[in-house]
């Protein structure tokens, strides 16, 4: 069962992204997007993916940031040193 698509004007798509899109660049994106809509439109036509599990994460990257890990840090003197004043109050 194939559905008809509407096609989507650049203009609409402007103002859903709430974006500012330059007249001169309309063309080169409208052409964009009909493009992305015809791959889309190839996956449709495809038998037996209703069947499929949706992939969020098709790169099965775990555990990729870093690990927080706790070190010492320059001392209070070493970096504010006791000649200059960097911070005054009505007081002083």
């Amino acid at each position: 069962m194939s559905q008809k698509r509407k096609s989507i004007s650049v203009d609409h798509l402007e103002k859903l992204a709430n974006l500012k899109i330059k007249t001169a660049e309309k063309s080169a994106i409208s052409s964009q997007l009909e493009e992305t809509i015809r791959h889309f439109a190839v996956l449709d036509r495809m038998s037996g993916l209703a069947k499929e599990k949706p992939t969020f994460q098709v790169t099965a990257n775990t555990n990729i940031v870093a690990e927080d890990k706790t070190r010492p840090c320059l001392s209070r003197e070493k970096i504010l040193p006791a000649q200059k004043k960097f911070f005054t109050t009505d007081n002083d």
